[in-house]
Formats: C-alpha cells, sequence, structure tokens
C-alpha cells in the first residue's frame, strides 16, 4: 500500500452555486467529525452499505492523504459529506451521504462539485469511485456528473443477509467541467 503523501490543506472552494440554506455552511471534515460521520452514514446508506465505525473514520481522518467537506445546520448538526484520498494525481471518493430529510435538494451535488474544484486545484487528474450494482439512484447521479464505468469488482458488497453484490467501477476526468446538476442528492 502506498504511503499517503504530506497533508495539503484544502484550498478555498469557490461556493459560487451554493444550495446551503442561510446559516448553513460547508467546512473541512477533521477528525473530531467522525462519530457525526459514522451516525449520518447509518442514516443515510442502503441497509448493509455501512462501511464505517466511528472508531474506523478517526483513523480515516487522520490520514494526511484523507480530505472532506461537511455541510452541517445552523445548530451545528452534520447534513452531508462528502470524503475522500488523494494519491499524487489520483482521488478515490471513498463516501458521500445526505441526511434523508435532505436529500435532492442539491446538497450531494454541491458537494461532489466542490470536492472536484479542490482536487483540481492541488492537481489532481482523475476520480475514482465504486458503487453497488443495484444502487440506481447513486449510479444515475454519478453518470448525472459525467462519471464513466470503467470496470467491475464481482462480489465486491457482502449484504446483511451474506449475498454479495458487484462494485461498478467508475472514474472522472477533471481536466473538463462537470455535469452541473441542481436537483440530485
Amino acid at each position: 500500500m502506498t504511503p499517503c503523501p504530506p497533508s495539503r490543506p484544502l484550498p478555498p472552494a469557490p461556493m459560487a452555486s451554493s444550495p446551503l440554506p442561510a446559516g448553513w455552511r460547508c467546512r473541512p471534515v477533521s477528525a473530531g467529525d467522525a462519530a457525526s460521520v459514522a451516525a449520518l452514514e447509518r442514516m443515510a446508506m442502503p441497509a448493509g452499505k455501512v462501511t464505517g465505525s466511528t472508531a474506523i473514520w478517526q483513523r480515516l481522518l487522520r490520514l494526511s492523504c484523507t480530505q472532506g467537506l461537511l455541510i452541517e445546520d445552523g445548530a451545528g448538526n452534520c447534513r452531508a459529506y462528502c470524503i475522500w484520498q488523494v494519491v499524487a494525481e489520483q482521488v478515490e471518493l471513498l463516501s458521500i451521504a445526505v441526511h434523508p430529510a435532505f436529500s435532492r435538494k442539491g446538497l450531494g451535488s454541491f458537494l461532489l462539485d466542490e470536492m472536484a474544484a479542490i482536487c483540481r486545484a492541488q492537481g489532481a487528474g482523475i476520480i475514482f469511485l465504486e458503487v453497488a450494482e443495484n444502487n440506481t439512484p447513486a449510479r444515475q447521479f454519478y453518470e448525472k456528473k459525467a462519471f464513466v464505468v470503467i470496470g467491475r469488482r464481482p462480489r465486491y458488497y457482502r449484504l446483511s443477509n451474506e449475498s454479495f453484490k458487484d462494485a461498478i467501477l467508475m472514474s472522472l476526468s477533471l481536466a473538463g467541467d462537470m455535469v452541473n446538476s441542481t436537483k440530485e442528492s
């Protein structure tokens, strides 16, 4: 496994077309947010797809290559997040989630656009992700954002009933502009 490069601070994100309600803010995620991230993941992800406990998220968020953005409401509650890792010129989107009460209001698109702008500014050229083959809403969201299918990992996701689903591998070149969307996640 390639070690993480030295940490780079997140450059200010443009936030020109912010869908955030008044009093809400988008800020860099930190290891101190691990419990909030884990709780939102449990709430937002389909059953059997939750990947991280608070301890796992704490470890991931302490790595110098892990970066992310968190949207919080006026009371400081985590309403959405996007977490990724950057190694050299490649980015892996680890997780993106939006609180179910705020889905399809543009928060997911906003976070993905901000992530792409940050990664571009840091010199990254491509974003990779994997998504369960049966997660049609997520696949459609990523396709709308100009991600393309590049492969498949058979039996990658273990479901709660002990069956397996393939992972669809997708990528997005950061050389061009992303497709803007205001109605997804």
